[in-house]
């Protein structure tokens, strides 16, 4: 009797879990871009881009135009890999500063480039574009289902943000509406000096333009996750922070991003700050890119435990009657 009491303590315990499991929000274990993390800018296909100078590295896993354009200008490994494309490489000078090229296709640049740091028709790539893309994809979409932390909305023409004063990621949602109609941002409040900042920015097509000066002491712990993106149209603004846009198709004009890049192509003239995203590693919870815990499975393993109950009452019963 006592064995039966235990084990239906148990399973009611586990049915309880797992229903407050389903009510519970996600929270940031970890916020990490992975490999992308590693180049200012992680384009997922086609890369065009013109008349500017980028001192990160650079990577795009279809093919890429540059014209007037140089990589990595403040690369210090001149063994490492620089640019690394998927498809074919066109370039009017040599594509990079410091470092070497690499490509999955041909690399056409002009005759009195030295071609000793390129190479070219690559079939191991030191990027799995592939993986990569499924991963930030699912990034993304795990950071889209965070809890908010407070309240960001636009008045008066400005984005206000008011944090909760204490989570170490501070959580916010924003009409993309909003964002493409803000000219400036009022100065953040309630956000601690040492947190990260994660905009989960909806709607499909975003237009940046406004100011982010108000931004900029978290610029390199800032992620504007544009999960719904599919066009995104940066001109004219230094964005305070890292962009990730795995969806998106981003065309650009005069445009700076203090650090991270990721999107799905990109077309225009851009470059980055060459700062990277802090990665986040705390807290608890659902780590973004892997499969959060089912409820359902507690409570099949609860539904068990009661089967075994209901077995040892009936073999008790039996042996009685023995």
């Amino acid at each position: 009797m006592a064995v039966s009491r235990k084990i239906s303590w148990l399973f009611a315990t586990l049915l309880i879990l797992g229903l407050s499991l389903t009510a519970l929000p996600a929270r940031a274990a970890s916020i990490d871009l992975g490999t992308a993390g590693e180049y200012n800018l992680f384009i997922l296909s086609n890369l065009a881009i013109t008349g500017n100078q980028e001192s990160g590295r650079v990577a795009a896993g279809g093919d890429a135009k540059l014209r007037s354009y140089t990589v990595g200008t403040e690369v210090t490994d001149s063994s490492g890999d620089t640019l690394v494309v998927g498809g074919k490489v066109s370039s009017n000078i040599d594509p990079v500063a410091t470092g070497n090229v690499v490509a999955g296709g041909k690399v056409n640049v002009p005759g009195w480039v030295d071609s000793g740091h390129i190479q070219e028709n690559s079939s191991s790539l030191p990027v799995d574009f592939i993986y990569e893309s499924q991963y930030l994809g699912n990034l993304s979409n795990e950071l889209a289902s965070l809890a908010t932390t407070g309240q960001s909305y636009s008045q008066y023409g400005g984005m206000y943000t008011v944090g909760d004063g204490t989570s170490e990621v501070q959580v916010f949602d924003v009409s993309g509406d909003d964002l493409s109609n803000a000219t400036w941002w009022q100065s953040l409040s309630s956000i601690p000096d040492d947190a990260w900042i994660i905009f989960n920015v909806s709607g499909t097509d975003i237009d940046l333009t406004g100011g982010q000066w108000a931004l900029v002491d978290w610029s390199d712990k800032i992620i504007f996750n544009l999960y719904q993106a599919q066009t995104l149209s940066i001109n004219n603004i230094t964005v305070q922070g890292s962009i990730l846009a795995p969806y998106a198709d981003v065309t650009a004009s005069g445009a700076t991003v203090a650090a991270n890049l990721v999107a799905k192509s990109l077309d225009g003239s851009l470059a980055t700050l060459g700062q990277n995203f802090a990665a986040y590693d705390g807290g608890g919870g659902v780590t973004p890119g892997a499969a959060a815990p089912e409820p359902g499975t507690l409570m099949l393993m609860g539904s068990a435990l009661f089967g075994t109950a209901g077995i040892l009452r009936r073999r008790r019963k039996a042996a009685k009657t023995a």
